[in-house]
């Protein structure tokens, strides 16, 4: 067992990086975030994100490749984390790499220090909706933005992380998973996922000042 009861990985078999520890509890579908380092000449720690589900078929693997090429090319849109690496482990199961943001999300925040003040709640609004925008602009849309899912970066600022991806979002059987919201890229779509681009949503904001609208109360 790891820290907080949780089952160590002994299966981690990410090429070029070495595990570290667990940053979370499995989901129900095997997803797990784990903390590792980045290996070779500019060592780094990185948070990997190790899906479940392994992508069997050519489609699903080509798909999953593409919707990684667009976040990737997202590199340069500030207020947006960027996309380090991503791929298929010894299992053949997909990751993907991120920057390990070590003060964690504004979830984090709102349970360990409270409510923003209406100042710091406009400033963090103004800095997402401009990266809304411009990732919007590429045809790529979030749909799953809450305080969980901006991280608050090593300059203090707030990054949009966690986009779904539509190739982890299918069950086996080919029928949609609900269990979150996924990022649509157009090269990605499906017959049974063209819905309308989620738009920017006063929620997140709103949590932020008065708490978190799942019951939870901050101090």
């Amino acid at each position: 067992m790891g820290i907080l009861g949780i089952v160590v990985p002994v299966d981690f078999s990410v090429p070029g990086y070495a595990y570290r520890r667990p940053l979370n509890e499995p989901s129900r579908t095997g997803d797990r975030l784990l903390l590792a380092r980045r290996l070779g000449d500019a060592p780094l720690d990185v948070v990997v994100r190790q899906y479940g589900r392994s992508l069997s078929t050519p489609r699903e693997r080509q798909r999953f490749e593409h919707e990684v090429a667009g976040l990737k090319a997202l590199a340069d849109v500030p207020h947006v984390l960027p996309l380090l690496d991503a791929g298929f482990d010894g299992a053949d199961r997909p990751y993907v790499v991120t920057e390990f943001c070590v003060t964690g999300s504004l979830q984090d925040h709102l349970l360990a220090v409270g409510r923003l003040t209406p100042t710091e709640v406009r400033r963090v609004g103004v800095k997402l909706a401009g990266a809304l925008v411009d990732v919007h602009r590429r045809e790529i849309f979030h749909r799953n933005l809450s305080p969980s899912t901006v991280l608050i970066d090593g300059a203090g600022e707030p990054s949009l992380t966690d986009f779904g991806l539509v190739a982890l979002s299918l069950s086996v059987d080919g029928f949609y998973e609900l269990e979150r919201r996924p990022f649509v890229a157009p090269e990605a779509y499906l017959p049974e996922l063209m819905t309308a681009p989620a738009v920017y949503s006063p929620i997140p904001l709103n949590d932020l000042s008065v708490g978190p609208s799942d019951g939870s109360s901050p101090p």
